[in-house]
């Protein structure tokens, strides 16, 4: 799990939001706050959602293309679980919370989700 988690508002252009993800080598933004996790936006999000579909970056806001409602975990749900959650779910990146419901992360996986699962063990999310 990285600790270190961007994070923009939902009012932030998709051309900050890139500029973020260039900056911290990252391919998610999660969009709220620590306190409060309201989606997810992901470079595939900014391609499929903005660019191919003729938005604007520099107009087009977090908000209007985010994920809502990400699938997230517990920092104390076993690893194997997560990466359950992840593979259903086809995604490689995925929002981890403390026990009162904060942001404390996120958990990236580097290849297929399946790979990733084998001789993980009884390991936590966090």
């Amino acid at each position: 799990m990285s600790r270190a988690t961007a994070t923009a508002g939902t009012n932030t252009p998709i051309r900050s939001i890139a500029r973020i993800m260039q900056q911290q080598n990252t391919g998610a933004v999660v969009i709220g706050s620590r306190d409060c996790l309201l989606g997810i936006l992901t470079d595939r999000d900014i391609v499929i959602r903005v660019l191919a579909a003729g938005g604007d970056p520099a107009t087009v806001t977090a908000g209007e293309v985010m994920t809502r409602n990400p699938v997230y975990c517990s920092a104390d749900e076993p690893l194997d679980d997560a990466v359950f959650l992840m593979e259903i779910g086809r995604f490689r990146q995925m929002p981890v919370l403390d026990g009162k419901g904060r942001l404390c992360g996120m958990l990236r996986l580097g290849g297929e989700p399946q790979r990733a699962a084998q001789g993980q063990g009884s390991e936590s999310a966090a």
